[in-house]
């Protein structure tokens, strides 16, 4: 999936939002995802290997960046380019049944949450949440 966020602009265009830096357990990872969405949202395009290079630089220079990730950093990009591009709408797929499971628990569990403190408003606002996730987009 981070190989999609950093080079594919088709990807993006379809799940950027369902994307979320967070998903990811390296700090290399978030970091690079949180800049490909960000360059994304301005551009309308995912970033090329040398506009990568020139937001790490700044972010090096302005203290954003650990000088301790950069050897992270030069991993996952070299796992990032040499890993072929493929299988797009399978992994359209996946992202998307993912973010949905994410939604479906962060609405149960604000469910729960809001019948123990029994408000009986809230609790009628969360399910129909709830019935928003299983339709299909």
């Amino acid at each position: 999936m981070v190989s999609h966020t950093l080079r594919d602009t088709s990807f993006l265009q379809q799940c950027e939002d369902l994307v979320d830096k967070d998903f990811f357990t390296d700090a290399a990872s978030r970091f690079l995802v949180a800049v490909a969405k960000n360059h994304f949202k301005k551009y309308e395009s995912a970033p090329s290997t040398r506009t990568l290079a020139s937001y790490i630089q700044g972010a090096i220079k302005t203290g954003r960046l650990k000088k301790e990730l950069i050897p992270d950093i030069k991993r996952v990009m070299k796992e990032v380019y040499d890993e072929p591009l493929g299988d797009l709408k399978y992994l359209v797929e996946q992202v998307t049944t993912f973010a949905r499971h994410r939604a479906l628990q962060a609405a149960l569990f604000k469910v729960v949450e809001d019948m123990e403190r029994a408000e009986k408003a809230g609790v009628d606002l969360d399910y129909g949440q709830v019935e928003q996730v299983f339709q299909k987009p």
